[in-house]
C-alpha cells in the first residue's frame, strides 16, 4: 500500500480536494489522497487497486476502519 498527494493548488475545496499534510514535502498542502496497492515480483511492481480517499468536513480526522482496509485488500486480490 502507498498514499500520495495529486496536487491540486488551484481547485476549489470538496470531498476530494483538501487540505492533506504531506510526508514527502514536510508541509500541508491542497490535493487528492490517493491510495494505491501493489503487489510486487523481485523488480517488478503491478497496481492491483487504488482509491482517492474522500474526507469529510464533518470528520476531518480520516481514519480507515479494519473492515475497510480487509475489503480493500479483498477487491485488490479480486484484480490480481
Amino acid at each position: 500500500m502507498d498514499d500520495s498527494i495529486a496536487e491540486k493548488p488551484y481547485t476549489d475545496e470538496n470531498e476530494l480536494v483538501n487540505w492533506r499534510y504531506s510526508h514527502a514535502k514536510h508541509r500541508c498542502m491542497k490535493g487528492i489522497h490517493l491510495m494505491s496497492y501493489l503487489v510486487r515480483y523481485d523488480d517488478i511492481a503491478l497496481p492491483v487497486a487504488f482509491e482517492a480517499i474522500r474526507q469529510s468536513f464533518r470528520n476531518p480526522q480520516l481514519k480507515m476502519s479494519a473492515h475497510k482496509l480487509t475489503l480493500l485488500l479483498h477487491i485488490a486480490s479480486l484484480n490480481f
